[in-house]
């Protein structure tokens, strides 16, 4: 918000009203802790040789394209994408999932049953999502989390962009430097792409046969979910496997249930 109006980076904190610049750097002090201490862990875990493989050993001894990085980027990069998997979206995607499946119980027998044919004993692993092929194995699991994104997307607004040119849209001519705000509530609700887009209906993402339908068939909403270009999620990768593991984990232990 801050940045949004540039007059409000000059307020001294000892401005009265200004306890949002003493707020700003507590909590950078925070963040940046929360960056620096794992990123020294793992430093101390390589110099030790008891590190596992992880994306920090990796670009500390590789770099990128053979190229040595500095030690912040490094930081910056690992940091963002666990920012990234345990922010406030990743909970709204959860908090999303418990409203559905508390408003919608009757999809849940089915998961279940589903992972209890591919998991058996123990609880879902990353490794029961994918067969040798890299298809989904469980694809009435794989639309619940699907319908849950779209349903309800984490940042129904998205994240501003910036025009870097002038551009035409549908005859409207946006300037150069304008604020682009994507309506990505909208998008997913569109009735055009998504068909009785309010009903929770995992089915309409599956042929009869039980097999997922394609992106070309109908659109994938982490296209959406996650942002588009320069803006796009950095941890998307890791929040997709992060989020179905949890759910998977959830319907696997637990009936969700109204009280």
């Amino acid at each position: 918000a801050c940045r949004s109006v540039c007059a409000v980076n000059y307020i001294p904190p000892w401005f009265p009203g200004a306890k949002f610049q003493r707020d700003a750097k507590q909590w950078k002090a925070t963040q940046l802790r929360a960056r620096d201490g794992p990123h020294a862990w793992a430093k101390q875990q390589i110099a030790a040789g008891t590190a596992r493989r992880s994306m920090t050993s990796h670009l500390l001894e590789a770099g990128i394209d053979g190229a040595p990085l500095a030690e912040e980027v490094v930081a910056n990069s690992a940091g963002m994408v666990y920012f990234a998997m345990n922010a406030d979206t990743s909970v709204e995607t959860m908090r999303a999932f418990f409203l559905a499946h508390a408003l919608f119980p009757e999809h849940q027998i089915t998961a279940q049953a589903e992972l209890d044919a591919v998991c058996g004993g123990a609880l879902p692993t990353l490794q029961d999502r994918f067969a040798g092929d890299g298809k989904k194995r469980m694809p009435f699991v794989e639309a619940l989390c699907n319908k849950v994104v779209r349903h309800y997307p984490p940042l129904s607004l998205g994240v501003p962009h910036r025009l870097m040119q002038d551009d035409d849209y549908e005859g409207m001519l946006l300037r150069q430097n304008a604020r682009i705000i994507p309506n990505q509530y909208a998008m997913l609700h569109d009735p055009s792409t998504y068909p009785n887009p309010d009903v929770f209906d995992p089915y309409c993402v599956l042929h009869p046969d039980g097999r997922l339908k394609t992106s070309e068939e109908v659109m994938d909403p982490r296209v959406v979910a996650f942002g588009f270009g320069r803006r796009i999620c950095p941890g998307r990768h890791f929040v997709d496997d992060e989020e179905w593991l949890m759910i998977a984990t959830v319907l696997y232990v637990f009936d969700v249930r109204l009280p």
